[in-house]
């Protein structure tokens, strides 16, 4: 197998160059070599702790390997380092609704509304933020923002969001919106644990919804 970009970089600049441990962790994650990812990430954190695009790169490289509570524990850091990182409070709010062990929705929708109020029109905070209404119960307000989102997303999640709200009162809508995240998810490449626990769970809807799993482009 080849070695990703940026490993023989990464050996002429030296342990401690943070420009090219990041190039090669970037590369990992694209790869989809979390676990490397990660430990590339972890040696640049104590080089820059206070590279906030970093740091959320480091979170979102654990959720892929599925080490969900050390994803949260570096979430929380971020925010309480970082308060102003609206990304960091969507992104802590998504794993609390989803990943916890002992999920905090009441937590989790406090700071989705935060990271959406400072960056309305943001299609991955309206996202987070309307699948933990659903999850609360409130799915008249989770449609409001799915639909939002899906405008402007490129992402398969609101999708495959707004199916589940809808399969049982909008059943055409929810298969067409499960083919159209499953498009998105089949394309994907470097699908970690996180992703791949979607695109299973959207398969399982899909079959439920007698849709395609493996759509073909969209009309």
């Amino acid at each position: 197998m080849c070695a990703p970009f940026g490993v023989n970089a990464v050996k002429l600049g030296g342990a401690d160059n943070a420009d090219y441990r990041k190039t090669l962790a970037e590369a990992y994650i694209e790869a989809g070599q979390y676990p490397q990812a990660v430990a590339e990430l972890q040696k640049v954190k104590k080089l820059l702790p206070g590279d906030e695009r970093l740091r959320l790169l480091l979170a979102y490289a654990m959720e892929e390997t599925g080490s969900y509570p050390a994803a949260q524990s570096e979430l929380e850091q971020i925010v309480n380092e970082m308060p102003d990182s609206v990304w960091a409070k969507n992104n802590l709010a998504y794993l609390l609704a989803e990943y916890a062990r002992q999920p905090d929705l009441d937590r989790a929708v406090e700071l989705a509304s935060t990271a959406n109020a400072k960056a309305a029109g943001n299609p991955d905070f309206q996202d987070t933020l309307a699948w933990i209404k659903f999850k609360q119960g409130d799915v008249d307000g989770a449609r409001i923002l799915l639909d939002m989102a899906i405008i402007k997303s490129k992402r398969a999640e609101p999708y495959y969001h707004r199916a589940v709200a809808v399969a049982k009162t909008e059943p055409d809508l929810a298969k067409d919106d499960i083919e159209e995240a499953l498009r998105r998810l089949n394309a994907a490449t470097g699908r970690g644990v996180a992703t791949r626990k979607l695109l299973a769970d959207a398969q399982k809807l899909a079959r439920q919804l007698g849709a395609s799993l493996n759509p073909g482009p969209r009309d």
